[in-house]
C-alpha cells in the first residue's frame, strides 16, 4: 500500500505518518510505503525518512511541481491532503487581496491540484482524505474569513469528488478538526486566547494530533469502505449539530 501525505513533516500530517507507519487498525498486516510532501519543513521531514518513508519537496500550489511529482511517483492507493494554513487575520475592509489569494492557494487550490494529477494514477478502490477545519462550519475566528471559507470549499470539494469517483470505488472523505495546537496556533494565538477556546469545549481539553491521525488511519483502512462523501467533525463537542 502506498500513501501520499501533503504537509506530512509537522503537526497533524506528521502524526498521520507515524500512525499509519505503525500500521494500526486494519493496516497491521499490510506493508505501507509513505511519501511525505513538504515545502519549508526540511529539517523535520528528514527526521522521518526511512526505508519505507520517502520525502519530497513540492510546492503543492504550483501546478508544474505537482504534475512532475505524479509523473514520477507512479500509482498509489491513498492521498491525504493535509497541507494548509492561514496567512493573516484582519477585518474584511483591511484584508489584503494578496493574502486572500495565498490562503485559497494553500488550502483549496492545493487540494484541487493534488486531485487533478493524482486521480489518473490512484488505484481503483483507493482513498482520498482531505483535512478541513471546524472553521468551515463555524465561520472561524474574527478576521479569519479567508481561512474559514477556503476550508468550507474543501468540504464541498470532498462531496463533489466522492460522487465523481464512486464508480471507481474510491472513497473520498474529509476530517474536520477543532482546536488542536499546531504551528498555526503557535503563530497566531496568544495563550489567553487559546485557553479561551478550550473553555468552549465540552470535553474540557484541546485535541491532540493523535486524535486526528487515529481517525485518518481508520479512513485509510478497509473498515471504512462504505464511508464516502462525509465531513467528519472531531472537536470534543465544540461544534454540535
Amino acid at each position: 500500500m502506498r500513501v501520499i501525505i501533503t504537509g506530512g513533516a509537522t503537526g497533524i500530517g506528521k502524526s498521520c505518518v507515524e500512525c499509519i507507519d505503525l500500521r494500526q487498525h486494519s493496516l497491521s498486516s499490510i506493508g505501507v510505503n509513505i511519501d511525505i510532501i513538504y515545502f519549508s519543513s526540511h529539517s523535520e521531514a528528514i527526521k522521518l525518512k526511512s526505508d519505507n518513508i520517502n520525502i519530497h519537496k513540492v510546492d503543492v500550489t504550483d501546478e508544474n511541481q505537482v504534475k512532475y511529482f505524479f509523473d514520477t511517483i507512479g500509482s498509489f492507493d491513498i492521498l491525504i491532503n493535509n497541507a494548509g494554513g492561514n496567512i493573516s487575520f484582519n477585518s474584511t475592509d483591511k484584508y489584503l487581496l494578496e493574502d486572500w489569494n495565498k490562503t485559497y492557494e494553500l488550502n483549496t487550490t492545493s487540494v484541487f491540484l493534488m486531485c487533478k494529477y493524482g486521480i489518473p494514477v490512484i488505484k481503483d478502490g483507493g482513498k482520498i482524505i482531505n483535512i478541513s477545519s471546524i472553521s468551515a462550519k463555524s465561520g472561524g475566528a474574527e478576521g479569519g474569513m479567508a481561512y474559514a471559507s477556503s476550508k468550507a470549499a474543501v468540504d464541498c470539494m470532498t462531496k463533489s469528488l466522492a460522487k465523481e469517483l464512486a464508480s471507481r470505488n474510491i472513497c473520498v472523505n474529509a476530517v474536520s478538526p477543532g482546536v488542536v495546537y499546531t504551528k498555526q496556533h503557535e503563530k497566531f494565538s496568544s495563550e489567553e486566547y487559546y485557553n479561551s477556546l478550550i473553555e468552549k469545549i465540552p470535553l474540557g481539553r484541546d485535541g491532540k494530533t493523535s486524535d486526528i491521525s487515529n481517525l485518518v488511519t481508520f479512513l485509510c483502512s478497509d473498515e471504512s469502505n462504505y464511508i464516502t462523501g462525509q465531513v467528519i467533525e472531531i472537536n470534543g463537542g465544540m461544534l454540535m449539530k
